[in-house]
C-alpha cells in the first residue's frame, strides 16, 4: 500500500482502472500481490498533519470497525456496498478496505475536498485474471 502523491504509477494503473502504458509499468503487481495507491499518477494524496494520510486512515477504519465487509467493485474500480447479505461473510479482505476507503472518499461530504483522488488497485491475488480468489486477501487468520 502506497500512500502518496502521485502513487497510481506504482500499481501499473493511470486513472480509473486504466492500464498503464507498457513501456512505463512499475514491474510491481505480479501474482500473489495486491498493490493498492492512494491516488492516482496524476493526482495528489492528503494527510492530516495529526493522523496521517487520509487514505491509509479510512482503509485502515475499514478493515479494523468491519465496516468494509461486503465491498465491491464498482464502476472504475471506485466501490460500493452490497445489498446482499450472501457478500458479508464476517471478514474484511484487503480489497473490500480498498473498495470501502474508495466509496467512502467519493461519497462522504465531509470529504468533498477530496473526492478527487481516485486511488488505484491491481489485484492479482493468488494469480492474475479470472483464477484470482472470489473472497480476496484476508489478513492474519
Amino acid at each position: 500500500m502506497i500512500d502518496a502523491c502521485f502513487s497510481g504509477g506504482f500499481a501499473d494503473k493511470t486513472i480509473f482502472g486504466f492500464r498503464e502504458f507498457f513501456l512505463l509499468k512499475s514491474k510491481l503487481p505480479r501474482p500473489g500481490r495486491v498493490i493498492i495507491t492512494a491516488t492516482s499518477k496524476f493526482r495528489p494524496g492528503y494527510a492530516s498533519t495529526t493522523k496521517g494520510p487520509l487514505f491509509s486512515q479510512l482503509w485502515f477504519y475499514g478493515l479494523r470497525s468491519g465496516e468494509a465487509d461486503g465491498y465491491k467493485r464498482g464502476i472504475f474500480y471506485r466501490g460500493r456496498p452490497t445489498i446482499l447479505r450472501i457478500f458479508k461473510d464476517g471478514k474484511v479482505s484487503v480489497e473490500e478496505a480498498f473498495y470501502y476507503a474508495s466509496f467512502v472518499l467519493r461519497n462522504d461530504k465531509a470529504l468533498d475536498d477530496y473526492s478527487k483522488m481516485a486511488p488505484q488497485i491491481n489485484d492479482q491475488y493468488p494469480h492474475k485474471g479470472f483464477i484470482r480468489s472470489v473472497r480476496g486477501l484476508v489478513l492474519g487468520k
